[in-house]
Protein backbone atom coordinates (compact mmCIF):
# COMPACT_ATOMS: atom_id res chain seq x y z
CA UNK A 1 0.00 0.00 0.00
CA UNK A 2 0.64 3.49 -1.00
CA UNK A 3 -0.44 6.30 1.04
CA UNK A 4 -0.51 9.80 -1.09
CA UNK A 5 -1.38 12.90 0.95
CA UNK A 6 -4.21 15.26 -0.46
CA UNK A 7 -4.14 19.18 -0.28
CA UNK A 8 -6.41 18.16 2.96
CA UNK A 9 -4.18 17.49 5.70
CA UNK A 10 -4.71 14.23 7.59
CA UNK A 11 -7.13 12.82 3.97
CA UNK A 12 -5.01 10.21 2.13
CA UNK A 13 -5.57 8.20 -1.11
CA UNK A 14 -4.35 4.74 -0.98
CA UNK A 15 -3.10 3.04 -3.82
CA UNK A 16 -3.11 -0.69 -3.11
CA UNK A 17 -1.01 -3.33 -4.59
CA UNK A 18 -2.80 -5.96 -6.70
CA UNK A 19 -1.37 -9.23 -7.04
CA UNK A 20 -2.42 -11.47 -10.23
CA UNK A 21 -1.80 -15.03 -11.36
CA UNK A 22 -3.66 -17.33 -13.41
CA UNK A 23 -6.43 -17.75 -10.77
CA UNK A 24 -7.61 -14.05 -10.94
CA UNK A 25 -6.40 -11.29 -8.15
CA UNK A 26 -5.80 -11.14 -4.62
CA UNK A 27 -5.83 -7.45 -2.89
CA UNK A 28 -5.17 -6.41 0.75
CA UNK A 29 -7.68 -3.84 1.78
CA UNK A 30 -6.17 -3.11 5.66
CA UNK A 31 -3.12 -3.86 7.45
CA UNK A 32 -2.56 -3.03 10.84
CA UNK A 33 1.18 -2.30 10.33
CA UNK A 34 0.75 -0.35 7.74
CA UNK A 35 -1.82 2.38 8.50
CA UNK A 36 -0.07 2.42 12.35
CA UNK A 37 3.62 2.89 10.53
CA UNK A 38 1.61 5.48 8.45
CA UNK A 39 0.20 7.38 11.35
CA UNK A 40 -3.41 6.82 10.50
CA UNK A 41 -6.13 5.62 13.08
CA UNK A 42 -6.01 1.64 11.87
CA UNK A 43 -8.81 0.55 14.34
CA UNK A 44 -11.67 -0.65 13.17
CA UNK A 45 -15.04 -1.51 14.56
CA UNK A 46 -17.51 -2.21 11.84
CA UNK A 47 -17.11 -2.78 8.45
CA UNK A 48 -20.14 -2.43 5.98
CA UNK A 49 -21.39 -2.34 2.20
CA UNK A 50 -23.73 -0.43 -0.02
CA UNK A 51 -25.12 -1.10 -3.28
CA UNK A 52 -26.70 1.73 -5.12
CA UNK A 53 -28.37 2.83 -8.60
CA UNK A 54 -26.75 5.27 -10.82
CA UNK A 55 -27.19 8.78 -9.69
CA UNK A 56 -27.84 8.13 -5.69
CA UNK A 57 -26.10 10.54 -3.31
CA UNK A 58 -25.34 9.30 0.17
CA UNK A 59 -24.16 11.99 2.32
CA UNK A 60 -23.01 13.89 3.47
CA UNK A 61 -22.51 12.45 7.38
CA UNK A 62 -20.35 12.36 10.06
CA UNK A 63 -20.51 10.96 13.54
CA UNK A 64 -20.17 13.47 16.96
CA UNK A 65 -18.29 12.70 19.68
CA UNK A 66 -17.99 10.30 21.27
CA UNK A 67 -18.39 8.38 18.00
CA UNK A 68 -16.72 10.26 15.53
CA UNK A 69 -14.86 8.27 13.51
CA UNK A 70 -12.39 7.59 10.61
CA UNK A 71 -13.35 5.84 7.29
CA UNK A 72 -11.36 3.60 4.98
CA UNK A 73 -13.88 3.86 1.16
CA UNK A 74 -12.92 1.32 -1.35
CA UNK A 75 -14.91 0.61 -4.41
CA UNK A 76 -16.22 -3.29 -4.60
CA UNK A 77 -18.13 -3.03 -8.17
CA UNK A 78 -19.22 -0.07 -10.52
CA UNK A 79 -17.69 3.51 -9.39
CA UNK A 80 -18.15 6.27 -7.32
CA UNK A 81 -17.67 10.25 -7.03
CA UNK A 82 -16.26 10.27 -3.31
CA UNK A 83 -15.98 13.11 -1.72
CA UNK A 84 -15.19 14.36 2.27
CA UNK A 85 -15.65 17.73 4.00
CA UNK A 86 -12.80 19.29 6.40
CA UNK A 87 -15.25 19.69 9.38
CA UNK A 88 -12.16 21.16 12.02
CA UNK A 89 -12.95 24.47 13.01
CA UNK A 90 -9.28 25.03 13.28
CA UNK A 91 -7.99 23.69 10.08
CA UNK A 92 -6.98 25.90 7.61
CA UNK A 93 -9.01 23.73 5.20
CA UNK A 94 -12.23 23.99 8.08
CA UNK A 95 -15.13 23.91 5.10
CA UNK A 96 -13.04 22.81 2.08
CA UNK A 97 -13.84 19.34 0.13
CA UNK A 98 -12.10 16.88 -1.64
CA UNK A 99 -13.05 14.83 -4.31
CA UNK A 100 -12.04 11.52 -5.95
CA UNK A 101 -13.49 9.21 -8.64
CA UNK A 102 -13.52 5.57 -7.47
CA UNK A 103 -13.43 2.31 -9.49
CA UNK A 104 -13.92 -0.85 -8.66
CA UNK A 105 -11.19 -1.74 -11.33
CA UNK A 106 -8.36 1.18 -9.80
CA UNK A 107 -7.36 -0.02 -6.82
CA UNK A 108 -7.42 3.01 -4.68
CA UNK A 109 -8.93 4.12 -1.74
CA UNK A 110 -9.43 6.88 0.10
CA UNK A 111 -8.67 6.92 3.86
CA UNK A 112 -11.24 10.00 5.98
CA UNK A 113 -10.06 11.06 9.24
CA UNK A 114 -12.20 12.41 12.07
CA UNK A 115 -13.64 15.38 11.17
CA UNK A 116 -14.92 14.79 8.03
CA UNK A 117 -18.53 14.56 6.67
CA UNK A 118 -17.92 11.99 3.79
CA UNK A 119 -20.77 11.53 0.66
CA UNK A 120 -20.72 10.13 -2.28
CA UNK A 121 -22.58 9.32 -5.79
CA UNK A 122 -22.91 6.50 -7.46
CA UNK A 123 -21.92 6.89 -11.12
CA UNK A 124 -23.12 3.23 -12.34
CA UNK A 125 -25.92 0.82 -11.44
CA UNK A 126 -25.11 -1.69 -9.27
CA UNK A 127 -21.97 -0.15 -7.47
CA UNK A 128 -21.09 -1.38 -4.24
CA UNK A 129 -18.67 0.30 -1.91
CA UNK A 130 -16.93 -1.23 1.24
CA UNK A 131 -16.80 0.99 4.25
CA UNK A 132 -14.53 0.05 7.00
CA UNK A 133 -15.48 2.42 10.26
CA UNK A 134 -12.96 3.05 13.71
CA UNK A 135 -16.22 3.51 15.33
CA UNK A 136 -19.80 1.73 15.75
CA UNK A 137 -22.64 3.61 13.90
CA UNK A 138 -24.45 5.67 16.70
CA UNK A 139 -27.93 6.77 15.83
CA UNK A 140 -27.90 9.70 18.48
CA UNK A 141 -24.04 10.92 17.16
CA UNK A 142 -25.13 10.45 13.57
CA UNK A 143 -25.52 14.18 11.78
CA UNK A 144 -25.77 15.12 8.37
CA UNK A 145 -24.75 17.84 5.99
CA UNK A 146 -26.84 18.97 3.11
CA UNK A 147 -25.30 17.28 -0.12
CA UNK A 148 -25.66 20.74 -2.37
CA UNK A 149 -24.88 23.05 0.09
CA UNK A 150 -20.79 23.03 0.32
CA UNK A 151 -19.74 23.93 -3.32
CA UNK A 152 -19.53 20.15 -4.56
CA UNK A 153 -19.60 19.98 -8.28
CA UNK A 154 -21.66 16.51 -8.74
CA UNK A 155 -20.96 14.71 -11.83
CA UNK A 156 -24.47 13.43 -12.05
CA UNK A 157 -27.86 15.64 -12.43
CA UNK A 158 -30.88 15.04 -10.76
CA UNK A 159 -29.48 13.11 -7.98
CA UNK A 160 -31.25 10.39 -6.12
CA UNK A 161 -31.36 10.87 -2.28
CA UNK A 162 -32.77 8.99 0.55
CA UNK A 163 -35.78 11.32 2.85
CA UNK A 164 -33.43 11.48 5.44
CA UNK A 165 -30.31 13.16 3.29
CA UNK A 166 -32.87 15.90 2.02
CA UNK A 167 -33.57 17.06 5.57
CA UNK A 168 -29.97 17.63 6.26
CA UNK A 169 -29.14 21.32 7.19
CA UNK A 170 -26.66 23.31 5.00
CA UNK A 171 -23.15 23.56 5.63
CA UNK A 172 -23.16 27.13 7.39
CA UNK A 173 -26.30 26.32 9.31
CA UNK A 174 -23.97 24.06 11.65
CA UNK A 175 -22.07 23.50 14.37
CA UNK A 176 -19.04 21.48 13.81
CA UNK A 177 -17.78 19.70 17.02
CA UNK A 178 -14.78 19.27 15.56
Amino acid sequence: MIFQDTPIKGLKVIKYNKLNDERGFFLKIHNHDLFQNAGLNENIEEIYTSQSCRSVIRGLHYQKSPFAHSKIIFCLSGSIFDVAVDLRKGSSTYGNHYSIFLKSNSYIGLYIPEGFAHGFQALEDNTVIINSSSTKYSLEHEVGISWDSCGINWPLDNPILSVKDQKHPIFSDIISDF
